[in-house]
């Protein structure tokens, strides 16, 4: 209630207000007033607080141990480098890599939507595993990726699509050194004529390869001469 002294304002009413008032109504002029009282907290601190991560085992509402997190840090850190997969590689995290290459090579293999043998046996019988650096379990998982992603969406098509342009060229972008870049064309050329034919799939993604490179055919031919394994 207000009170004032023919008309005038009574300082007197107004401290006893004041004091009958609530915490939560009564003014603070002081960082300290609000807060209670610690020797590290300031108006410019930063809560160190953070939710708990169920990958470590934290259920919701369990404090979190730092002894388990650093624990979790120093096994993620300890664990061996894994060998980029097809998102990885086309999000250029790793280039040159031997899998990087293996890719750019299963890209035509895989381009009919067919990993035949024959295409597999030619590539062993030119060392092409060993050169790249990739077993040939493994580059047989990768091409199947190819195929299942890649060459599965070319077929019927006499064009390649935006979305799949997107993704080889990802792919070709992730081998950046010339010589590399030559290998895969000279490979690419003996898996792709492997079954005595070249499907248009094929015909179209390897003109792709060589447009994007900047390779001629000539660099080509070149390569398949002066290679000791025809």
């Amino acid at each position: 209630m207000d009170v004032t002294i023919g008309g005038r304002y009574s300082a007197a009413a107004e401290t006893d207000r004041t004091a009958q008032a609530t915490p939560t109504q009564r003014k603070v002029s002081t960082w300290e007033e609000i807060q209670p009282a610690s020797p590290t907290l300031s108006p410019c601190a930063r809560s160190t607080t953070r939710r708990p991560n169920p990958d470590l085992g934290e259920p919701l509402g369990r404090p979190v141990n730092p002894q388990h997190v650093a624990s979790h840090q120093k096994r993620q850190s300890a664990r061996p480098r894994k060998a980029p997969e097809l998102e990885t590689t086309m999000q250029q995290d790793i280039v040159d890599h031997p899998e990087c290459v293996a890719w750019a090579l299963a890209l035509l293999t895989a381009a009919d939507a067919c990993v035949g043998r024959c295409e597999i046996d030619r590539l062993e019988e030119l060392d092409a595993f060993r050169s790249i650096g990739v077993s040939r379990a493994r580059f047989l998982e990768i091409a199947h990726t190819c195929r299942d992603e890649i060459g599965e969406n070319l077929i019927g098509l006499s064009w390649l699509r935006a979305d799949d342009l997107e993704r080889i060229d990802r792919i070709l972008d992730a081998v950046r050194d010339a010589q590399l870049r030559l290998l895969v064309c000279r490979l690419a050329t003996a898996s792709i004529t492997a079954d005595g034919c070249i499907s248009d799939a094929e015909h179209r993604v390897f003109n792709h390869m060589l447009g994007h490179w900047h390779v001629h055919r000539s660099m080509v031919s070149e390569a398949i001469q002066s290679d000791s394994l025809n």
